[in-house]
């Protein structure tokens, strides 16, 4: 009971360099204490992340979603650890922070066992996702993405983004590049039941994932407001 009252704020999204991208991507671990690493979702409202957190629940999976609303559990994720100290991190600090990790989320879901799969979903943070690399090895992890100009519009829209959509292919550039077991998911292509989108899907959960009825509406019917596609706006693009 006091885990979950004591949540802290999530640290901002920070930004780190190329140098340390590159540290990141040297990373390794040999770590194997018999728990099975989660399968990390992250993406931005105007990228879908709320929308698609939902749809996993309504699969049935062990689906964390509250590091979207700013607070999340107390746990290494919402820590900020200088980049160059991994470094000198051993396996006995990896597995302590992994307990840790896992201990959170059975205040959460008291149920879960170390043989669960685990779907922790997150706001994108390069930083946080250095932090995966050094303590989930083994995690797969899903980037939501969209035309960066839907993301410019929703933006606009909703004034509350992490990352500007003008800093989105440089951040997603970083993430491809620190080595992490990216799968890049297309949100139009999953609005839109693609068959290979789905495939992907099935694999990365290893089960049968059901198509939302939902998803079968016309695109400007599943979004915020009327006809909000950003052809629909083309002529206020770059202002």
């Amino acid at each position: 009971f006091k885990d979950l009252q004591s949540k802290e704020e999530m640290p901002e999204f920070k930004k780190i360099t190329e140098k340390e991208v590159t540290s990141v991507s040297k990373l390794e671990s040999g770590l194997d204490d018999g728990r099975l690493d989660p399968i990390f979702v992250i993406g931005l409202e105007s990228t879908g992340i709320s929308l698609f957190s939902n749809w996993l629940i309504n699969n049935n999976l062990n689906v964390f979603n509250d590091r979207l609303n700013s607070k999340g559990r107390n746990d290494i994720l919402s820590q900020l650890i200088e980049i160059s100290i991994f470094s000198h991190l051993d396996d006995n600090n990896e597995r302590l922070e992994r307990r840790k990790y896992f201990q959170k989320a059975k205040t959460v879901k008291s149920e879960l066992s170390n043989d669960d799969q685990i779907v922790d979903c997150m706001n994108i943070n390069v930083f946080q996702m250095a932090i995966i690399k050094k303590f989930f090895p083994k995690a797969k992890t899903i980037l939501l993405s969209r035309n960066t100009p839907d993301i410019w519009l929703n933006q606009k829209i909703l004034d509350k983004e992490l990352i500007d959509s003008s800093d989105w292919n440089e951040t997603k550039n970083q993430l491809i590049s620190m080595g992490l077991n990216l799968i890049h998911i297309d949100l139009d292509l999953w609005l839109e039941n693609d068959k290979e989108t789905f495939n992907l899907l099935n694999k990365v959960f290893g089960k049968e994932l059901q198509k939302s009825e939902k998803n079968e509406e016309k695109y400007w019917q599943r979004t915020l407001l009327a006809k909000d596609h950003w052809k629909n706006y083309q002529q206020f693009l770059g202002q």
